[in-house]
């Protein structure tokens, strides 16, 4: 059996000795979701914004893949497993090893294609990281630089948030967002403004970064700050 929580922490996925996968709400305990897996687990791995989840199978070399969105196996890769690889880079890039190389399959085809490899790269170390062009990088920093300074100094109007949650699901963050309101917190979804991007679960906004953080201190959720430029979608 395997258990792993899923990126934003509101769900729990059990892959169990029956060839299932079980999806739970971490709060209330309820079965969400149910996916026949072609045999027995024994290791889980999310990507970054838990749209696709990638299973070990107990024996042989191969990675299982499972579309989150739709609720569904997508497909076997046959790859063999490490620490770093297989995983995915978003938003649709599953990067495995294959022999001395490493090679780029696309998730978001049918047939699960191969899009690209890198001779040799099999013997390096491989981390996938989000990438953004330098001049939305640098506006990115300079906005953010500016709200939080302004918030620390209480001169911004509300414009910090505390983040607890980012899936390229909107489903699911409307579901979260919808779950925190009710439990009284001002809770929203920020749209994501790139393809690359994921929709973002916050808190607020706030007039501080201290009530944000003092918010953040209560819930019991992982959490950090973030400036906001645009309105909420509720």
């Amino acid at each position: 059996m395997a258990v792993l929580f899923s990126p934003s922490g509101h769900r729990l996925y059990v892959a169990q000795t029956d060839d299932e996968l079980v999806v739970l709400d971490r709060y209330s305990g309820d079965r969400l979701a149910a996916i026949h897996l072609p045999g027995p687990a024994k290791g889980l791995r999310n990507d970054r914004f838990g749209q696709w989840l990638l299973v070990r199978p107990a024996s042989g070399d191969s990675v299982w893949v499972i579309d989150v969105g739709r609720w569904r196996f997508a497909g076997a890769v046959a790859t063999k497993w490490a620490t770093d690889l297989p995983a995915v880079a978003s938003p649709n890039t599953l990067v495995i090893r294959r022999g001395r190389d490493v090679v780029g399959i696309d998730l978001g085809s049918a047939g699960l294609p191969e899009t690209g490899h890198i001779e040799g790269g099999a013997a390096d170390e491989w981390m996938p990281v989000p990438w953004r062009p330098a001049r939305d990088a640098e506006a990115a920093v300079t906005t953010d630089s500016t709200a939080l300074a302004g918030a620390d100094s209480g001169k911004a109007a509300a414009s910090v948030y505390l983040q607890v949650s980012s899936s390229q699901n909107p489903a699911w963050a409307s579901e979260l967002a919808d779950k925190l309101r009710a439990a009284g917190l001002p809770a929203s979804v920020l749209a994501p403004t790139r393809s690359d991007e994921a929709h973002r679960v916050v808190l607020g906004p706030y007039a501080t970064r201290e009530q944000a953080e003092s918010t953040g201190r209560k819930i019991g959720m992982p959490s950090f700050i973030v400036s906001g430029q645009d309105a909420p979608d509720n």
